[in-house]
């Protein structure tokens, strides 16, 4: 959580320096806003408007856009590091979804920077659905096993061979109507107040530069433009037995941060630029033309808690437009003292459990619908394995793993509360039609935590719920932010037990948003976007804002799922005249539709 809302850090950012994969970083990241908005409710007799005026202050609720959230993050720079964690928290708690949103849909690249940390450029107020929340259940793709013992090339390696691309689809444009123009909004002034803690805790004031309080260095809302360079560098990872490795990740070390070898760095100054192919060579193009160190790590064996401890670095510094061949790299690892580890997580009825997040040293993978994982290249000797699920008890087992075996386990977790309750309900679409085999979760403010999946009548059920005599709870009932085709949804307030409860879900396209040059056609690399849609709310139709962002990106285009509705854009890039227009997505079709913009 910190290093993707307070450092500002992509997604795909956040699962490359910890070495897991995308899905699960999205998991952690959702259960975890949910988890703390649920905890708030309780606190505060499930008055969301309370503990977000508690946090916050009332102007959060009635400021205009920009939203507060934004604002306060960009307050949180000149803080002390206390005053900035308990900032953050009350950030993710009111508008942390809204960030994510706002930097991180398909295609988005990292938020913009300021003094070294990246900060949201925008955020849009959450969807009237509220957050999605479930978590990706991915388990990380097995990475390739070690090649077999090869006698160094004679000449320079050659790079891996790149599989050959699917074709490209055939996208459907759609048509842009020019709104009248209108002016970037302006940067946020930072005012709020942070009264959470009890008596005698921290009371934290946040001001505008006007104000004479918190000033912003540096800022900019665009996102950054990673470092490019003309050297391009080719060789091979081996083991410690000289062995070629497969699958193993090429850093690049940024001399600020230090990089002798036996030294723990921060992620903050490892950039991975390639990963080797199944004879461990590897290329990696359009580097920098500057001194710094390479490094190999491979199945994570140089990751430590805070960073990585490097092995033996090659020193370089090319030269513009310079090639450096024949580089060596190891990785202190015997490719062969290894094994794998896979098993299954069940209830105690052995129905399988999805969403479940195992873990065996530095490897974690989250189960699936099956409940099922696997992690390849286990370091051979003792191996201990544990289980953990949100608002289900833990499992841990240490067993002994043969290199080249396969320790094959079955983990049973039980709900840490449960009894004969109930809830039932399905899943409609717009209209009225079931929707199947759509990933369901419930939420509570006891810690209740379910999962099923709806039948093919849309149905489905959350069972085994525990009896709470004269008291009522109420819980959120929630689709999976992955489901294909379909808007995240979520019902808040249901009660326990409840039947016949209805979830509405809404179709989507896929829609492809292109920037490019006005006079050349050429993709614009570097570009900010804002999206509203048109939504009926309390009867009347009404543009609400949907998804904001700030993306670098060589293409010049963002792929994501939006709603068939009126859609209206406000796009701009450095030095461009912003464009105002919308564009209405078809309520059929398959597509996919393509709107393009030209600067």
């Amino acid at each position: 959580m910190l290093l993707r809302f307070f450092e500002g850090h992509a997604v795909e950012e956040v699962a490359r320096r910890l070495g897991i994969p995308h899905g699960t970083v999205k998991g952690r990241l959702q259960r975890a806003l949910e988890v703390l908005r649920h905890r708030l409710d309780r606190a505060y007799g499930g008055d969301r408007r309370a503990w977000g005026a508690a946090l916050l202050g009332p102007a959060a609720f009635t400021a205009p856009a920009p939203s507060p959230a934004s604002a306060v993050t960009r307050g949180v720079l000149e803080m002390t590091a206390r005053t900035r964690v308990a900032v953050v928290v009350a950030l993710l708690a009111l508008g942390g979804a809204a960030l994510w949103a706002s930097s991180d849909g398909p295609g988005a690249a990292a938020p913009g920077t300021a003094g070294g940390r990246g900060l949201p450029a925008a955020a849009a107020p959450l969807p009237e659905e509220g957050p999605p929340l479930p978590p990706a259940a991915d388990s990380p793709p097995p990475p390739a096993p070690p090649a077999a013992p090869a006698a160094p090339a004679a000449g320079p390696a050659s790079p891996p061979a790149e599989p050959a691309p699917p074709p490209a689809p055939a996208f459907v444009r759609l048509p842009l109507v020019p709104l009248p123009p209108r002016d970037p909004a302006p940067a946020p002034s930072v005012d709020a107040v942070l009264e959470g803690a009890p008596a005698g805790r921290a009371k934290v004031r946040v001001e505008g530069a006007a104000g004479g309080g918190f000033q912003l260095r540096g800022w900019s809302k665009w996102a950054p433009v990673p470092e490019r360079g003309t050297a391009t560098f080719r060789g091979r990872v081996l083991d410690a037995a000289g062995r070629p490795l497969a699958g193993a990740e090429v850093l690049r070390i940024d001399p600020k941060g230090g990089g002798s070898d036996g030294e723990v760095l921060s992620f903050e100054f490892v950039t991975t630029v390639a990963t080797t192919g199944p004879d461990g060579s590897f290329e990696a193009t359009r580097q920098p033309v500057r001194p710094f160190r390479l490094a190999a790590n491979w199945n994570r064996v140089l990751h430590r808690p805070r960073g990585l401890e490097l092995h033996a670095t090659v020193p370089v510094d090319p030269s513009e437009g310079g090639v450096l061949e024949g580089i060596t790299l190891r990785v202190p690892a015997d490719g062969a003292a290894r094994g794998a580890v896979e098993g299954v997580v069940v209830d105690e009825a052995g129905r399988p459990l999805s969403g479940c997040q195992v873990m065996a040293g530095f490897l974690d993978a989250w189960t699936k619908a099956d409940g099922r994982f696997r992690f390849e290249s286990v370091p051979s000797g003792e191996v201990t394995v544990s289980v953990r699920k949100f608002a289900w008890g833990k499992w841990s087992r240490t067993e002994v793993l043969e290199a080249g075996g396969v320790l094959a386990l079955r983990a049973v977790l039980a709900p840490e509360s449960s009894g004969g309750n109930r809830l039932e309900g399905r899943v409609l679409d717009e209209e009225g039609s079931p929707v199947a085999g759509v990933r369901m979760w419930m939420g509570g403010t006891r810690d209740l935590s379910r999962d099923a999946v709806t039948a093919g009548d849309g149905s489905f059920s959350f069972e085994g719920l525990p009896d709470l005599g004269e008291r009522t709870v109420s819980v959120s009932v929630m689709t999976s932010p992955d489901e294909p085709g379909f808007l995240p949804t979520t019902v808040h307030g249901v009660r326990v037990p409840t039947a016949g409860l209805e979830v509405r879900v809404e179709r989507t396209a896929r829609l492809r948003v292109t920037f490019r040059d006005a006079a050349t056609g050429e993709p614009l690399p570097l570009f900010a976007y804002e999206i509203r849609r048109e939504k009926v709310v309390d009867g009347e139709r009404r543009l609400v804002p949907f998804h904001t962002g700030s993306v670098h990106r060589e293409e010049g285009f963002i792929e994501t799922a939006v709603p068939r509705c009126r859609l209206v854009f406000f796009v701009e890039a450095p030095d461009r005249t912003p464009v105002h227009a919308e564009v209405v997505v078809p309520s059929s079709g398959e597509g996919p539709f393509e709107v393009v913009f030209e600067l």
